[in-house]
């Protein structure tokens, strides 16, 4: 079952170095709007571009060593 999104949008928000992913957002085709964070990856619920942005730079703060 392919997963749409309900906005125009196409997104990826990366933090981590190369091979190794921290954080990310993005919405694949198939997948929908998801969130990667710790290995995991969990559904993301898209509002507007403000929120993602926002959402994105809390968990890579919540990330970052000495947190």
């Amino acid at each position: 079952m392919l997963l749409a999104c309900t906005h125009k949008y196409k997104y990826r928000l990366f933090y981590g170095v190369p091979g190794v992913c921290r954080v990310r957002y993005d919405n694949e085709l198939g997948k929908g709007d998801h969130r990667h964070f710790n290995n995991q990856e969990w559904p993301y619920v898209f509002i507007n571009l403000e929120t993602l942005i926002r959402d994105f730079q809390r968990d890579v703060e919540l990330w970052r060593p000495g947190k």
